[in-house]
């Protein structure tokens, strides 16, 4: 079975709470998808985009990623996430990839702060997925490839 695809259920109601925002997160995605098109963001989609990645760090590159299918398939399944016991995988890496990110930013702000988020490299990246490995137990690189598909046959750094 494709592990991002395998039923999970969350852990506890703060888990939850994060599926439910991703039912949020999607449309707010699939909107701003409709109104870019391919022109240069206006004033109005640019505070927008900005919200999504302060709410959502990452949302950005999934957005940048994503084809406008697959922004509706994971919008469909974060609704129908919200009243299920069990969730695809996928949805909970997700979930918990923005909130460690989100956590790690927000430390990095703390100046002179002796903080174990450090990287020799600087990639906060590296430090989120290696926690979603160890707590799904499911290989970092495949859970970075579902999260954000790659585009062009470059190969990521730091992977």
């Amino acid at each position: 079975m494709n592990p991002a695809a395998a039923p999970i259920a969350p852990r506890d109601d703060a888990e939850r709470s994060l599926l439910v925002a991703l039912s949020d997160k999607y449309d707010r995605m699939v909107t701003l998808r409709a109104a870019l098109g391919r022109g240069t963001p206006s004033p109005t989609a640019r505070e927008l985009l900005r919200a999504l990645a302060a709410d959502f760090p990452g949302a950005l590159r999934e957005l940048e990623t994503i084809s406008t299918a697959e922004l509706e398939a994971r919008a469909s399944a974060a609704h129908a996430a919200r009243d299920a016991a069990e969730v695809p995988a996928w949805l909970l890496w997700t979930a918990l990839y923005h909130t460690n990110m989100r956590r790690l930013l927000a430390a990095r702000r703390v100046p002179d702060q002796a903080r174990a988020d450090r990287t020799t490299h600087g990639r906060l990246n590296v430090l989120v997925f290696a926690a979603l490995e160890q707590r799904f137990g499911v290989p970092q690189r495949e859970i970075w490839d579902h999260l954000f598909p790659t585009r062009g046959a470059a190969p990521r750094p730091y992977r």
